[in-house]
């Protein structure tokens, strides 16, 4: 439907100093004569009075307005907050002249539209209503022109043209908002839609000096906000460095790279998506609404700067239609993730346009070159975590294995080598017992024989009994490690024993591990200490089992304790380490020369939730 036409007319500025069409009298001027020997008439002298004081009104009024725009030119420059400031200056503008209702429109770029920022009163119009023809629009025409321009009569609201009411505005006016240095910003509305207002030259001098106001204050408001934004989205790639480098775990890593990409572009939706190992992308974490950012990922606009960004390295802004529900079209930063040209992923960010074209693709493209190192970082981290993993559970079941095959020879000793060399010693004591030798050499020989065959006998239980000792599975590792301790002691040594466990049965496998350890231990002090002084003890510390193995021999230094006497001590140190790793403990040895040597194992026991999962093995 056509809009009805509306008589408009342009006012130009009114000159700064009314222009006074007769003579003043004064008394200088009598004392000159220059108005004539004769004085002035009583009418003339009334006439005289009243202009004066008609000029002395309007000179009041003329200094209240200017007074009153002071004070409002002081209260728009102390607000920042660029929507406060518009709610701000429409309430001064219409209250200024007695208007009711008005709005603000600004440019959402140099060459337009318009769009309605603000609004206030009788029939407002609503917030993001968009104008896109400047040229036959009342607001378009004045900013266009940069002049007022008053509206009288039937007329659609000044704001907004595009919108018809079926009551009459009886007076409106549109005033461009102009910087002072001659950048339109947009254009200040106010109606009257319950009487006629008439403006005059003095009204429309001060509505302007208004808008001027006010268009220096909402570009600095957005200087502001442009300054604020930088800050933010400095502080923003600071903190980026700071976060994604305090954690190594993937996921918290996306949450972080998301949060901090929307807060730096000011758009609301954000997606990243992850190179699969089969060289395809697929979503990996969102934030915003999901209808969003699948209808924003689809778009044919996206799919093609996705692949630009892909193709090129480099970050890719493009325009997308205006969504179900929203008011303005949207727009979005496609972002490539890359590590020494390897695509990691693609970060992509959506929202309305404005945001998304003052961000920055220098900002957004920092942003990306931290989170695609983060995520690589992270990735391979916890490659190395599985590798690990692997490697631990390598090294497990061939302790485990280790153990079962201890076992199995200790077994097979028992069963064979031992009792064939337990039923020759029985043999020959029978033999002896009924063939007493009458010579003494032959005496001698058989007493050597019986000699060997008891030594090999003992010797078949010292090592069954190193390869899986009885009492560690029968009677625990606080008794196995006693009677460990007092065989050194009738084999002369200075050994000494303290426990705190008594009859507690710990796990199998660190009762086991644990007493490897010692047995290593105290080899090494046979090997290597050059003393026969030793202390073992044992006891438990809130949730931990604590094994200390000390003697007082030779001891050595750090560099001969990395490299070990020879290959067999290096496993063995090693050996020791690995098995209460494998617990999740901690094996520490220390040692200087001359000082002796101290080995401490720490090793935590399960708790009831947990069970004996973990040494299940």
């Amino acid at each position: 439907m056509a809009r009805p036409q509306r008589p408009a007319r342009d006012i130009d500025p009114p000159s700064p100093a009314h222009e006074w069409r007769g003579a003043l009298w004064s008394p200088e001027q009598a004392s000159t004569g220059s108005l004539g020997s004769e004085p002035p008439s009583q009418d003339q002298a009334l006439a005289y009075a009243r202009d004066l004081s008609t000029l002395y009104r309007a000179e009041r009024r003329r200094a209240a307005r200017f007074r009153l725009l002071v004070e409002m030119g002081k209260d728009l420059t102390g607000v920042r907050a660029l929507d406060a400031l518009l709610e701000l200056a429409l309430q001064r503008a219409t209250a200024f002249r007695g208007h009711d209702g008005g709005s603000v429109l600004l440019l959402r770029a140099p060459e337009g539209p318009l769009e309605v920022c603000a609004s206030l009163g009788v029939a407002a119009a609503e917030r993001g209503t968009v104008i896109e023809d400047l040229a036959t629009s009342a607001a378009g025409q004045a900013l266009q022109a940069r002049r007022p321009l008053v509206l009288e009569g039937h007329a659609a609201d000044g704001g907004t043209p595009d919108r018809e009411y079926s009551k009459d505005i009886p007076s409106a006016v549109c005033l461009p908002l102009v910087t002072p240095g001659g950048k339109p910003v947009g254009v200040l509305a106010l109606k009257s839609t319950t009487r006629a207002l008439r403006l005059d030259g003095d009204d429309l001098e001060a509505l302007q000096l208004l808008a001027s106001q006010l268009a220096a204050a909402v570009e600095s408001a957005r200087l502001n906000e442009r300054l604020v934004r930088s800050l933010d989205a400095l502080l923003a790639l600071h903190q980026a460095g700071q976060v994604l480098g305090s954690t190594l775990e993937l996921d918290a890593i996306g949450r972080h790279l998301l949060a901090i990409a929307t807060r730096v572009s000011g758009l609301p939706v954000g997606v990243l998506s992850l190179r699969s190992e089969r060289e395809r992308l697929g979503v990996w974490q969102a934030v915003g609404s999901m209808p969003l950012w699948r209808w924003a990922r689809q778009a044919q606009a996206a799919r093609a700067a996705r692949r630009a960004a892909l193709s090129h390295g480099a970050p890719r802004m493009f325009a997308l239609p205006r969504p179900a529900g929203e008011r303005t079209p949207w727009s979005g930063w496609c972002l490539p993730l890359r590590v020494q040209h390897r695509l990691v992923g693609v970060l992509e960010v959506f929202g309305p346009e404005m945001p998304a074209r003052e961000a920055t693709a220098e900002t957004l493209g920092n942003l990306a070159n931290q989170g695609a190192s983060a995520l690589e970082n992270a990735r391979l981290y916890r490659e190395l975590a599985e590798r690990e993993r692997q490697l631990q559970s390598l090294v497990g079941r061939l302790l485990v294995a280790q153990e079962e095959e201890r076992r199995r020879v200790a077994y097979d000793i028992h069963d064979g080598v031992a009792q064939v060399a337990a039923g020759a010693y029985q043999h020959l004591q029978a033999f002896a017992s009924a063939y007493r030798p009458r010579s003494a050499e032959a005496r001698g020989e058989l007493e050597r024989s019986l000699a060997l065959a008891r030594r090999t006998v003992g010797d078949a239980r010292r090592v069954i009994a190193d390869l899986r000792p009885t009492a560690l599975d029968d009677f625990g590792l606080a008794t196995a490690l006693r009677l460990e301790v007092e065989a050194l002691c009738a084999d002369g040594w200075q050994a000494t024993y303290q426990e705190a466990l008594g009859a507690e049965r710990l796990p199998p496998a660190v009762e086991t591990a644990l007493f490897r350890v010692t047995q290593e231990a105290l080899t090494n002090v046979r090997k290597h200490a050059g003393t026969t002084r030793v202390h073992v003890a044992l006891r438990r510390q809130g949730r931990n089992v604590r094994l200390e193995v000390q003697d007082w021999g030779r001891g050595f230094g750090p560099a001969v304790g990395r490299a070990g006497a020879g290959p067999g001590e290096r496993v063995g140190m090693s050996g020791m380490q690995e098995r209460v790793a494998l617990l999740g403990g901690r094996c520490q040895v220390r040692s200087r020369p001359g000082a002796g040597t101290r080995i401490v194992a720490e090793v935590p026991l399960p708790t009831l939730a947990d069970g004996d999962a973990q040494y299940a093995n």
